[in-house]
């Protein structure tokens, strides 16, 4: 999967990262460190909700170019993979029946003739998930797109044994990490002001969290691949 490959790139470039963040700060003798700290921890926190954020929307396109690659059949997907799949070709903001859906509705019933499905997530949903789940956290992915494909219930008890063993919530964490990214994204707090406020220590909590989920969250949607839960039972 594509999104195993993003996950191993992201997670080492981040540990390494956050490495040399530990280092510098205990040294606090590097005079650009020191000036831009507050800058770096900030940026930090996005890189980790972009990770959250390209390692899930790839897992979802890794599920549908197995569907293209093996062929599979519109008739033999489950239904709520048709749903993602109707969701992803007619497509209107208006929510009207005009000339826009009717020739959305051509290209579906041509699709279905020719049987292979084939859905893209950068075409069909601007590069966005389909599941409406907005910014990612750990809530959303659990309740709005694992629910859909797998049961959800297996995730929690797995995250619920690292929370025990490094003392920390994965959950809230990862919560409280994708409320700040959008806070700094959309101007609502100062890259200095928020960096100022956060240690490295908390980072390194929040990049266990985010690369705990992200590897079990992977491993959810391998199982779900390779058991063709795609399917109809």
């Amino acid at each position: 999967m594509e999104s195993w490959t993003i996950y191993k790139e992201q997670k080492s470039f981040l540990k390494d990262l956050l490495r040399d963040m530990e280092t510098m700060d205990k040294r606090n003798n590097n005079a650009f460190y020191n000036k831009y700290a507050q800058s770096i921890k900030s940026k930090f926190v996005i890189m980790l909700y972009t990770i959250l954020e390209s390692v899930v929307v790839q897992s979802l396109q890794d599920i549908f170019d197995y569907i293209k690659q093996n062929k599979i059949r519109f008739h033999d997907l489950n239904d709520n993979m048709k749903k993602i799949y109707f969701k992803a070709k007619i497509k209107n903001k208006e929510r009207h029946f005009n000339a826009i859906v009717a020739d959305n509705l051509i290209e579906v019933i041509k699709q279905l003739n020719n049987g292979i499905v084939e859905i893209n997530l950068k075409k069909d949903f601007n590069n966005e998930n389909p599941f409406n789940a907005g910014s990612l956290n750990y809530k959303n992915i659990k309740d709005d797109i694992l629910a859909m494909l797998i049961s959800s219930d297996s995730i929690d008890s797995n995250i619920n044994k690292f929370n025990k063993y490094f003392r920390i919530n994965i959950q809230e964490i990862i919560r409280k990490n994708t409320e700040d990214r959008n806070k700094l994204a959309h101007g609502e707090k100062s890259f200095q002001d928020f960096g100022s406020n956060i240690t490295v220590d908390d980072l390194k909590k929040r990049y266990i969290s985010i690369i705990i989920f992200l590897h079990k969250y992977l491993k959810s949607i391998e199982y779900y691949i390779i058991n063709k839960g795609y399917k109809n039972a």
